[in-house]
């Protein structure tokens, strides 16, 4: 038996290698031990979130209601928890840097101010990202992605906290029509609003826009 060998793992292949193996035919026995995520850290806690539903992963999504003690302070600024998704990891939205301290409403809420995208006469650039001449188009950034980005990269990736975010996190943009066309300039209402409408909102993404390179929504998963 070889007591110097080493595991090595290849995050751009998802490669295992275990090294150095000497004699053909050797076995190796791994055993991995289950670790908790943030969300399951925060749920066994003091102050977990009381309420449920389903949201995309078709796991379990807990949320708080009220005016709940769900402050968390990550990377240099203040965030609320808005609530654990169903695979564990847990959504935030920015309350402060950590000069101004919390807040709950007003310019200390927001990282900056934009317009959302280019134009508003063409039902293309309703999207967060989108290509002309398509309906759901992902080529290009709208001026409110590139804000976002731009402040991720600044804040968040640049200062060692990417490891700690979901890259599978994404913004939901559900551009599925309900009436119209959703192309050029016609009258055109999407399925959100039809949601509104009848009272029925839901956690449950069709056309879920995942940008793992830079992450609009951030995540935090418990290490």
């Amino acid at each position: 038996m070889q007591e110097d060998m080493a595991l090595s793992y290849d995050m751009e292949t998802q490669t295992l290698t275990v090294s150095p193996i000497a004699e053909e035919g050797t076995k190796c026995y791994l055993y991995f031990d289950e670790k908790a995520s943030g969300g399951d850290y925060i749920l066994a806690g003091d102050n977990p979130p009381t309420g449920t539903t389903t949201d995309w992963t078709g796991g379990t999504s807990y949320y708080y209601t009220g005016n709940p003690n769900n402050w968390v302070q990550f990377g240099g600024f203040w965030w609320r928890i808005i609530r654990i998704n169903g695979d564990g990891s847990i959504r935030m939205i920015y309350s402060g840097s950590e000069a101004t301290g919390p807040a709950t409403s007003g310019t200390d809420t927001q990282i900056g101010t934009s317009g959302f995208s280019r134009t508003y006469e063409y039902n293309i650039y309703v999207g967060y990202m989108y290509t002309v001449g398509q309906r759901q188009g992902h080529d290009n950034s709208s001026i409110i992605k590139e804000v976002l980005d731009n402040w991720y990269i600044n804040n968040i990736d640049n200062h060692r906290y990417a490891e700690y975010i979901d890259g599978n996190a994404g913004f939901c943009g559900d551009r599925r029509v309900s009436s119209g066309t959703g192309t050029e300039t016609s009258e055109t209402n999407y399925q959100p609003y039809t949601r509104i409408s009848n009272n029925s909102p839901s956690l449950s993404c069709e056309t879920l826009d995942i940008y793992i390179q830079l992450k609009a929504v951030v995540q935090v998963m418990q290490h």
